[in-house]
């Protein structure tokens, strides 16, 4: 039964990394689309919020994370035919 005891922890771990796979890349997108999401929801958020990057993207929409105080956010914007940015409301 010792060996169990071991296992089963070792094989929850696998399990959770292995179900991870691989994450949309969000390299091919403008960074400067990045910031002028933040920036387009910069008046809604707390003093001091700081922008954190890109979470995901698509042709239409890109979700941003921000630092807004204790804890991480993400944020959304739809992306116009001729790449600008406005704000989506949560």
């Amino acid at each position: 039964m010792r060996n169990s005891a071991t296992f089963l922890p070792l094989l929850l771990a696998t399990t959770v990394l292995a179900s991870c796979g691989q994450q949309q890349s969000s390299q091919d997108v403008d960074p400067a689309l990045g910031r002028a999401c933040f920036d387009a929801h910069v008046g809604n958020l707390p003093p001091g919020s700081q922008y954190e990057g890109i979470a995901a993207a698509s042709a239409d929409r890109i979700t941003i994370r921000s630092m807004t105080g204790t804890r991480v956010e993400t944020f959304a914007c739809a992306l116009g035919a001729d790449r600008t940015v406005r704000a989506v409301a949560k």
